[in-house]
């Protein structure tokens, strides 16, 4: 087989910005179908699938980011970034699960716990119990600094109870 590029070569100017817009075309609808589907699951007004939607943007931007420059590098293969947004949305749905679980154990009697603090706790303690069964490789390929922080399943379930409780759910 003959390519027409090696991956230490560069690409023109012009063809990568058709091979930029040919990746787009290939990624911006699947994140849409998929953000769209999870949130008419979640019963998300308008306001919050537009949110919801930015957020899947965000997160598969970066898992490209880092395809280019730490992974395989060929940013117009999109399977990894499409299977990172299914395993965040199995993470969401697990985490609400968990949520609608406490919420049926704890039975609000005027105590103010509601739903979202619910999701809190459940998304937390489903990341942290993520984290604790990661394979020894997984935790070897993070810089050695962040071993400890991020190979740690209760430091990534505080950590997530604190970003959520702070960024995500805002009261």
């Amino acid at each position: 087989m003959r390519l027409d590029y090696t991956l230490d070569q560069k690409v023109p100017f012009i063809k990568s910005i058709l091979f930029g817009i040919q990746w787009a075309a290939i990624l911006v609808p699947s994140i849409i179908i998929l953000g769209k589907v999870a949130a008419n699951v979640h019963l998300l007004d308008a306001s919050e699938q537009v949110s919801y939607l930015r957020i899947l943007f965000f997160v598969c931007g970066v898992t490209l980011l880092c395809q280019i420059f730490r992974g395989h590098r060929l940013p117009l293969i999109p399977g990894p970034s499409a299977v990172l947004l299914t395993g965040a949305l199995m993470a969401y749905l697990m985490g609400t699960q968990i949520a609608s679980g406490l919420m049926l154990a704890i039975k609000d009697k005027g105590n103010g716990f509601q739903y979202e603090d619910a999701l809190v706790i459940g998304a937390s303690i489903f990341l942290g119990v993520i984290t604790v069964f990661l394979p020894a490789h997984v935790i070897n390929l993070l810089h050695p600094s962040l071993k400890p922080l991020l190979g740690n399943g209760l430091v990534i379930g505080v950590l997530s109870a604190i970003i959520l409780e702070h960024v995500a759910v805002k009261k």
